[in-house]
């Protein structure tokens, strides 16, 4: 899907003083009077925490701020000109930055659904969006004081009340207002508003039942701030590796040249090699002694498309990739090398570039090593000692949960709650609108049903089981020949996406499960060791995390957050507002995965809940991974953040061969977008000195 929105100007002008905004989410931090000067609210009360709290110093932190406005289209200011139900204006509970209102407007529960409708508008005219072709970026502040989420619409009318704009939302209860923004991509479709053409006569804010956090109950009520119109903010990114890797800070020394995979031929303009090259799209590499046909020793070429594993074709610019480097005919040995520099640590690569990076570590990995949460490749982790270097080097560091949990449909914390506590059978014993919000089917029995008399034995499930490499299992009823219940097993082979092997021993699997006395058959249950049938099992991984980032001496363990493999259910939303996490990173693609802390951009990832983040910024663009990611799909992330206007991230894991290309080109064109004053590369503690959380 397509996020890329016209990057304009501001629009929002009043008689006296303009509006000042946060730089991430676009919520209000201030008034720019026509001096230039930056006032702060009339109130002096801390931002909400989807802001962040500027903490007494609005004054100050906003004179800081750039091109970050929106177009005020209601502020309930006046008798309301339509609702139903049970509606009210109220005074004394203003935002913090009330922006000239007075009074916000209540919905109560009610039978018949509340709703108020404002008209005119402030300005006293309708206001034209901005965008002759697609929806504009709204945003409203709202407080929900109750003890459940809940699900509210906001839709705008033309000034003939015959076409609309609608957005579904999603309020969590904090307590505290919260600025929420909806982007184009997020309204919901229908309505038949003509673009450049109709305008916003009229603002409506209903009480939504059929949503996904189900009806409003009595007492439930939301308030709601000033609604505005073309909100944006100032692009940020932040770079981040998660896990805490050991080559995250410890250069990797094995050089990055061809070796066997030295081309051998060329034909229109194919370069084919005598072996697995592992290049990815993007990355540079120079020929050393000879060139193929029509090139140059010596000269940068980017990998342009890798048809195979043992062929490439490249280019002769750099991040479009669009000018093809021409060969062919040739016959012989021609070796080549990466164009950057050998050996760099992630660290290193992350710093050439002038910036720094985000930690997201695994306090429970620290200091070992072996084959931990997604393989069989040996892995050498961080030592505490490395992890406070960094830090002290200007890195900011976050936790990434004690255990990091994890299989191979990116469950990751959801392995603690309901959902790995009933790993081998979910969708007969999760309740029914679990089930529903994550289309689970008859695929999710994954019970065990035979056992080969073997050593190893090898056990055959009735779906695909979905383990990884040394994930842990328990049974819990029947246990199969060689097996004990009770007893935590690893993963030691996946031969197929059906049948595995089994070990006592985690990473080095010495101790496999062998079945001498004759094939087993029947029907045996599993969870995931230290799973709970609720949230409390996650929240204590949480915890622990936190507790681990501490004890380094380091604070910002519950500051700074990122979800393993991205993975949020209801469940681990909810350990998440437990552990009172401040700023909550994951990897979806449609809205903020958990919207308390401050969003980083989008990502529902699978949870059943509606849009609440920075507009519809995709979480974090990883910049590894199997085969890689084409670097085509970071450099649009990247675009996307910009024209946006939103805080965009990075996650990396180790850095090693296949890797460092998109790490490398990836800081690079960063440092393009930083020099053209298009966007601002922070660290999460840069971040949150800067919005104040």
């Amino acid at each position: 899907m397509s996020f890329l929105v016209e990057f304009r100007k501001a629009l929002a002008v009043f008689k006296v003083a303009t509006l000042k905004t946060d730089p991430l989410t676009g919520g209000l931090t201030g008034i720019q009077a026509p001096d230039g000067s930056v006032l702060p609210s009339a109130t002096g009360t801390p931002l909400g925490k989807y802001l962040g709290q500027i903490s007494g110093k609005q004054g100050a932190a906003s004179r800081t701020y750039r091109g970050a406005f929106g177009r005020k289209v209601a502020s309930w200011s006046s008798a309301l000109q339509n609702q139903a139900g049970t509606v009210a204006l109220v005074s004394g509970d203003l935002p913090p930055l009330a922006d000239n209102a007075t009074q916000v407007l209540q919905l109560t529960q009610n039978v018949t659904a509340s709703f108020g409708q404002q008209n005119p508008l402030d300005a006293g005219q309708a206001y034209l969006p901005v965008s002759a072709t697609v929806a504009p970026n709204m945003g409203v502040w709202v407080k929900n004081q109750g003890t459940r989420t809940l699900n509210f619409e906001l839709r705008v009318f033309n000034a003939a009340a015959n076409r609309t704009l609608t957005w579904n939302g999603a309020i969590e209860p904090t307590n505290q207002w919260q600025f929420m923004t909806f982007s184009a991509s997020q309204a919901v479709a229908g309505g038949g508003w003509v673009f450049g053409t109709d305008v916003i006569a009229y603002v409506r804010i209903t009480q939504k039942d059929n949503g996904p956090a189900g009806a409003w109950q009595a007492g439930e009520y939301l308030k709601f701030g000033n609604v505005y119109a073309d909100v944006k903010a100032r692009p940020r990114f932040l770079i981040g590796f998660d896990d805490g890797y050991a080559n995250v800070v410890t250069p990797n020394n094995t050089a990055l040249v061809s070796g066997a995979a030295a081309v051998t031929n060329t034909a229109a303009n194919v370069l084919n090699t005598g072996a697995p090259h592992n290049l990815t799209i993007g990355a540079p590499i120079r020929f050393t002694d000879t060139a193929p046909t029509s090139l140059t020793v010596g000269t940068t070429y980017y990998v342009q498309t890798v048809p195979s594993n043992t062929s490439f074709t490249l280019a002769t610019d750099q991040f479009t990739l669009q000018t093809t480097a021409t060969t062919t005919g040739f016959a012989g040995t021609a070796n080549w090398q990466y164009a950057g520099s050998q050996g760099r640590s992630g660290q290193q690569i992350v710093e050439e570039y002038g910036f720094r990076g985000t930690l997201f570590i695994v306090p429970g990995w620290l200091g070992s090593s072996g084959k931990y949460g997604y393989g069989s490749t040996p892995s050498a982790f961080m030592s505490a000692a490395d992890v406070q270097a960094i830090y002290a080097a200007g890195w900011s560091v976050g936790s990434h949960s004690n255990s990091h949990p994890s299989n191979n449909e990116n469950a990751g914390l959801r392995l603690l709650g309901p959902y790995g506590y009933f790993l081998s059978n979910t969708v007969d014993n999760l309740p029914a609108s679990y089930v529903s919000a994550w289309g689970l089917g008859a695929s999710n029995r994954r019970r065990i049903t035979a056992g080969t008399l073997a050593s190893p034995s090898v056990f055959t499930a009735e779906n695909p089981h979905q383990f990884l490499i040394n994930q842990p299992i328990v049974f819990t009823d029947v246990a199969p020949t060689g097996c004990t219940l009770g007893v935590t097993y690893y993963v030691a082979s996946v031969p197929s996406s059906t049948t595995f092997t089994l070990s006592t021993d985690q990473g080095s699997f010495t101790n496999k499960v062998n079945n001498t006395t004759g094939a087993w058959a029947g029907l045996a249950n599993y969870r995931h060791p230290g799973s709970s049938n609720d949230s409390s099992a996650i929240y204590a991984d949480i915890a622990a995390g936190i507790a681990g980032v501490k004890a380094l001496s380091i604070p910002t363990g519950a500051k700074f957050f990122a979800l393993p493999q991205g993975g949020a259910d209801v469940y681990v939303k909810a350990a998440c507002i437990q552990a009172a996490l401040v700023w909550i990173r994951g990897i979806g693609s449609t809205a903020h995965t958990i919207n308390v802390g401050l969003p980083s951009g989008g990502g529902l990832a699978g949870m059943a809940d509606y849009s609440g983040g920075w507009l519809a910024q995709q979480d974090a663009v990883q910049t590894d991974g199997a085969g890689s990611v084409p670097f085509s799909t970071i450099k649009t992330y990247i675009d996307e953040t910009v024209t946006m206007g939103a805080c965009g991230c990075s996650y990396h894991h180790s850095t090693g061969f296949t890797t460092i290309a998109n790490l490398d080109q990836m800081c690079a064109y960063l440092r393009t977008k930083v020099d053209a004053n298009q966007l601002d590369v922070l660290t999460c503690d840069e971040l949150a000195a800067l919005v104040g959380f």
